[in-house]
């Protein structure tokens, strides 16, 4: 992450992510393993809580992106 850290007025870098997913039910067993990385921008006031927040939801849309495509 770049920029100063203890203003809360830009924030810029890159996050990574690696996830592993297993799912056994009755019928079918789901097994997957996905890695992504992706870059942030937050120009204005955001505080570094709020940046945690908007890092794990983009993370966490791109985790289930992954497994709709990856399922079908």
């Amino acid at each position: 992450m770049s920029g100063l850290y203890w203003l809360p007025l830009y924030k810029t870098g890159k996050s990574s992510y690696h996830v592993v997913i297993e799912n056994k039910n009755f019928r079918d067993i789901y097994s997957a393993d996905f890695s992504g990385e992706f870059d942030f921008q937050t120009p204005g006031f955001c505080t570094v809580d709020a940046l945690k927040k908007i890092i794990a939801e983009k993370t966490a849309d791109l985790v289930v992106k992954s497994i709709k495509n990856d399922y079908k």
